[in-house]
């Protein structure tokens, strides 16, 4: 009975910090302090690089003091109809997701919270996330948390979490999502410091401003863009528009523009379910309703890899070996078969088969389409097929018309 009492007191203590802070961009904090929220999801290699290595220097430069900082580990995630949650890293993600939620409400100080939270995060970078357990001694913590998530409560903070995060005006596109004093700082984030510092309005800035630094040249390109051609570019997880049509401008049709196509880039990665889905069930509809003919479509099979060693060209997929291997097979089938009608039902078949749970299959893809496998093979075996994604600076600076040439380009 103790045992029950005790549950129903940390459940109703829970609700009040919960039900008190519905504010979708965090709760409001002293008057003087820069609102700094961070839409984020466990095991996501990008999250938790930026949590590791870049938010931590709050913590460290003495900047937090200025700063109201509020941590919603969401990010991708969806709910079921049953109650339960889908994570885009699967089971793990929302164990960690949860118990990272039920250690900010139980322990609301950011400051002990965040200890936690960047001691997961950095077992997550060190693919060590299964010993996330340690983080509680190593931070100075209590386990309540874990009593958090097995009484079911964490999933009641997740659901709220995961309404916020629905909430957010724009819609985040990607994770980590960064907001600062309400408005999102999008592709920007890492230099969140130097936005904060902007947003600081006491009379005296923080010490720490003194040496925060933009860590991007991107503010050379402000006035200069790379083609006047519309550009749409489509990140798994995100909200597809139904028609890719409404990039067209009908009104240039009279025009010289009416040769123009629409340049359509998708940047996705193989045995990613969102990804999957994407391309078998939305980005066929071009081909069979003819969209496809104002389109210049180009798929890049890349995602959330990143390369471990430069000299020798390991590669790290977030879905494993498995998802290295079926990167490089499609980033070669497009570079041998340029013509995108064929590229594209060879990958269209390699994720229809990921979707089915077929994805080692794979290779009875250019038989059903009466494709030779061999110049895709002997890519994908010399390598060509991994190393064309380290020469992407080039293509970008080939590309670029402005007349400032940036740094990277010389």
């Amino acid at each position: 009975m103790a045992g029950v009492v005790s549950c129903w007191s940390f459940l109703g203590f829970g609700y009040l910090i919960l039900f008190l802070c519905i504010n979708p961009y965090g709760c409001v904090g002293s008057n003087n302090k820069v609102q700094v929220s961070l839409y984020y999801e466990s095991l996501c290699p990008y999250c938790a690089n930026f949590i590791v290595n870049h938010l931590v220097k709050l913590f460290q430069n003495g900047l937090i003091s200025t700063v109201d900082l509020r941590l919603v580990p969401w990010g991708n995630a969806s709910p079921n109809p049953d109650g339960s949650i889908s994570c885009q890293h699967g089971v793990d993600e929302c164990l960690l997701n949860t118990i990272e939620a039920c250690t900010i409400t139980v322990y609301p100080d950011v400051n002990r919270h965040f200890r936690f939270i960047h001691c997961v995060e950095r077992l997550s970078l060190q693919n060590r996330h299964n010993e996330w357990q340690n983080c509680f001694q190593i931070s100075g913590l209590g386990t309540v948390p874990i009593d958090c998530y097995n009484t079911g409560y964490g999933n009641v903070i997740e659901h709220r979490y995961g309404n916020e995060t629905a909430m957010l005006k724009p819609a985040h596109r990607f994770v980590p999502w960064v907001i600062v004093n309400n408005k999102p700082i999008q592709e920007d984030y890492i230099n969140f410091m130097a936005y904060i510092c902007k947003a600081y309005k006491e009379t005296s800035k923080p010490e720490a401003c003194n040496s925060v630094s933009y860590e991007s040249n991107i503010n050379e390109l402000n006035d200069q863009k790379v083609d006047s051609i519309p550009q749409l570019y489509y990140w798994c997880n995100n909200l597809i528009p139904n028609k890719v049509v409404e990039a067209y401008d009908e009104k240039q049709k009279d025009s010289k523009m009416v040769s123009q196509k629409v340049n359509v880039g998708v940047y996705y990665e193989a045995l990613n379910p969102s990804c999957s889905s994407f391309i078998v069930k939305n980005l066929a509809q071009i081909f069979d309703n003819g969209l496809h003919t104002i389109i210049n479509l180009r798929l890049v099979p890349w995602g959330n890899a990143y390369f471990l060693n430069n000299s020798t060209n390991t590669t790290v997929c977030q879905n494993g070996s498995d998802e290295c291997k079926l990167n490089t097979l499609q980033a070669c089938t497009i570079n041998v078969l340029h013509d995108v009608n064929k590229h594209f039902a060879l990958i269209y078949c390699f994720e229809f088969l990921a979707i089915e749970g077929r994805h080692k299959e794979w290779g009875s893809c250019f038989t059903s389409l009466g494709l030779p496998p061999k110049l895709v093979l002997d890519c994908f075996n010399s390598l060509n097929g991994t190393l064309d994604y380290r020469n992407y600076s080039s293509y970008i600076c080939k590309a670029y018309k402005g007349n400032k040439v940036p740094r990277a380009c010389q």
